[in-house]
């Protein structure tokens, strides 16, 4: 999450609260190509929610 706060594609304050949703379980709607290929905002915003979270499910 910090590579997309340091890109710019997120604040801080907006990845916390992404955080907590996915720590209390909510679901969350991300839309956007997710092409295999690194750089694909939507495929680095996955990773970002996945990283550490055993319990997160891809549709």
């Amino acid at each position: 999450m910090e590579d997309l706060i340091a890109k710019g594609t997120i604040t801080q304050e907006a990845a916390d609260y992404l955080r907590v949703l996915v720590e209390t379980g909510h679901n969350i709607f991300v839309s956007g190509g997710t092409s295999k290929v690194s750089g694909s905002e939507a495929l680095d915003m996955l990773q970002a929610l996945n990283s550490g979270h055993p319990v997160f499910q891809s549709c």
